[in-house]
Parts: structure tokens; C-alpha cells; sequence
């Protein structure tokens, strides 16, 4: 099981933005482009801490989970993150192919 805790910054609540670059997981398989139709055959299930299971997939070039809008905006509302304060996230790995994410403050 792999662990990592990172920053949001206000400019990426505003935006929907969970970045993974910098975490410690094999993201190969289910990185792919921004739209549906740039994305890869094998998705991430993510579990959002008081939020939904989502497939999810890593956009490539910007290493952010995507799609932003539904899952990540759920999340953001569930556990009252705002651009006008910076919060941690925590983000588990219990398997290949799996993400917890949670809010640590």
C-alpha cells in the first residue's frame, strides 16, 4: 500500500485540479489525454472520502485525475474545500489500479 499526502492550492479547487505528479504510484497504464476520446482503455477506480467511486484516468501531460468535473467537484462540496483556504489531501493506494482520496485538514 502506497501513501502520499499533498497541498491543494486555491487555483486548483477553482479548477477541479488533483494533482498526482510527485506521488509514489504506477500510473502507466491509465494515463491517457483531457477528453474521453484521448483516454486509455484501463481506468483508476477512485474512492472520494464522503464523496463517489469514480473511473478515473490521469491526463498525461498535466499528471491531474480527470474527469474534473463530477467526481472532483463532489468531493470539494462534501468536505467544504474552498479556494480561500489550502487544504491536504491523502491519496492510498491499496491496489493497482486503486486511489483513496481524503481530506487530512
Amino acid at each position: 500500500m502506497k501513501v502520499w499526502e499533498t497541498e491543494l492550492t486555491a487555483g486548483a479547487v477553482r479548477n477541479r485540479n488533483i494533482k498526482l505528479e510527485g506521488g509514489p504510484f504506477f500510473l502507466a497504464p491509465y494515463t491517457g489525454g483531457a477528453r474521453e476520446s484521448e483516454a486509455p482503455t484501463k481506468r483508476l477506480s477512485v474512492q472520494f472520502k464522503n464523496g463517489p467511486r469514480a473511473p478515473m484516468w490521469v491526463y498525461g501531460d498535466k499528471k491531474i485525475l480527470t474527469p474534473r468535473v463530477g467526481p472532483v467537484g463532489e468531493f470539494f462540496a462534501a468536505n467544504s474545500i474552498r479556494e480561500d483556504r489550502s487544504v491536504r489531501i491523502k491519496i492510498t493506494q491499496p491496489a493497482l489500479g486503486e486511489l483513496l482520496v481524503e481530506k487530512v485538514s
